[in-house]
């Protein structure tokens, strides 16, 4: 139920009601050791119909005063996922995983000039291609106290901000560009009583990204300085 909106927009073509949408998911999937469990692959592939997408939607041609949500159409999602785990040695060890997903409309059954999605169009905010990886090496100082260090990255791929291709709300539908991001950590593991002390840095190449960019908003708003420089010590039970 659209509430609070104005027999105006009504009469506009805002819908009173919207229907509840659905995603089934079918999916095959393993899991897999090999080199006397030193490595372990794990991964599935998916296909998930989207019956009736839900979409939160702003026009003032339609409402000046509102957003509202609205049934756009069928939609589907073909997609993968995969991670590796790899203890090269006692000390050494490495991880990467990976995603990719085509998610796309399928029909538009709002048929307002307003809000045009033409079939095949990408998703907002959906990837084609996510992953990250780490290294990390860790030794005993003594008894189940461990001293470790790891290097992490992580990717993020383009993806749209918005779902029309046009319309008369004078949005910007953008492309945002992928980004990756870099860790550094450095610590000690108390194995037996469950504790550790960290320094970490976060963001090592000082990446600006736009993260999320709401169509209306400036691009400036929504870039995110992520580098941090923290030192934690935590308890883990």
């Amino acid at each position: 139920m659209n509430s609070g909106i104005s027999p105006t927009c009504v009469t506009n073509g805002v819908p009173l009601k919207f229907q509840p949408d659905t995603v089934t998911n079918y999916e095959i999937g393993w899991k897999s050791t090999m080199l006397d469990k030193h490595l372990i692959w794990n991964g599935a592939v998916y296909y998930m119909p989207w019956k009736n997408l839900q979409s939160l939607l702003f026009d003032p041609d339609l409402c000046t005063s509102n957003t509202f949500n609205a049934n756009i159409g069928d939609a589907r999602v073909y997609g993968m996922e995969s991670d590796i785990k790899y203890q090269m040695t006692e000390r050494w060890s490495m991880a990467f995983s990976t995603s990719y997903n085509d998610s796309r409309i399928k029909t538009d059954i709002y048929y307002n000039p307003h809000f045009q999605v033409p079939a095949g169009e990408r998703l907002p905010y959906v990837p084609y291609f996510n992953w990250s990886g780490n290294v990390r090496y860790e030794a005993p100082l003594k008894d189940a106290l461990h001293a470790y260090v790891q290097y992490d990255i992580s990717h993020k791929g383009d993806m749209w901000n918005e779902l029309q291709t046009s319309g008369s709300n004078g949005l910007p539908r953008v492309l945002q560009p992928g980004y990756s991001v870099m860790n550094l950590r450095l610590g000690i593991n108390q194995l037996d009583t469950h504790w550790l002390t960290e320094f970490y840095v976060t963001n090592l190449t000082n990446k600006n990204a736009v993260a999320v960019d709401p169509p209306g908003e400036y691009h400036e708003q929504q870039l995110k300085r992520l580098k941090r420089w923290e030192h934690c010590s935590k308890y883990t039970g």
